[in-house]
């Protein structure tokens, strides 16, 4: 403000507290906070749009708005999205009811319950294949491919098991080549469909 050109304080107040506060509403008004510039557009469109239905007489297309606004019709839906009401996902789906719209999202830590049911078959019909074998080959390949949760290396078995990882290969070789030629494990093992 610069009283040396004979202006009132008032005047130049004005435009600054009605441009605060509709900062102010920009940031608060709003579950998401949107842009001061997005936000005075809105505001604009709104005030535009007020106009044009009574000059009109009808509710003004999007066309015509993004053109008074000199905005192609892609920015203007876009400034728009922006202004529509936010939806609470924790706010139920009637009235009355428990059942809220987070309770529809799906989960997508979940596993589902037929991916479960396969891996706990699977699980059981590779606990019954290993049961054939001795107990140093059963442990060999549970280590090897990781059943019980991480993968281990020839090196890392041999030195668990005091062998060393060629002694350690062979041995997986020879407990793989029983499991092709048991004759239970051809009629037992179906793959799941």
């Amino acid at each position: 403000f610069d009283p040396s050109r004979k202006v009132k304080f008032i005047t130049y107040a004005v435009w600054w507290i009605k441009q605060t506060i509709v900062c102010s509403l920009a940031e608060q008004a709003r579950a998401v906070k949107l842009p001061v510039k997005q936000a005075a557009k809105i505001h604009q469109g709104l005030k535009i749009s007020r106009i044009l239905t009574q000059v009109l007489g009808r509710e003004p297309t999007q066309g015509e708005l993004a053109q008074r606004q000199k905005l192609s019709l892609s920015k203007y839906e876009s400034i728009l999205r922006g202004y529509q009401k936010q939806l609470s996902l924790d706010i139920p789906l009637k009235n009355g009811e428990d059942t809220t719209h987070l309770d529809l999202l799906e989960n997508q830590d979940a596993t589902p319950c037929d991916e479960q049911m396969i891996k706990q078959e699977l699980k059981s019909k590779i606990s019954e294949l290993l049961a054939n074998l001795p107990e140093r080959e059963k442990k060999i390949l549970r280590m090897r491919f990781g059943f019980d949760g991480e993968t281990k290396t020839l090196e890392e078995i041999g030195k668990k098991i005091g062998v060393s990882r060629e002694r350690v290969r062979q041995i997986e070789k020879r407990a793989k080549e029983k499991l092709r030629n048991n004759s239970n494990s051809t009629t037992s093992f179906e793959p799941l469909n």
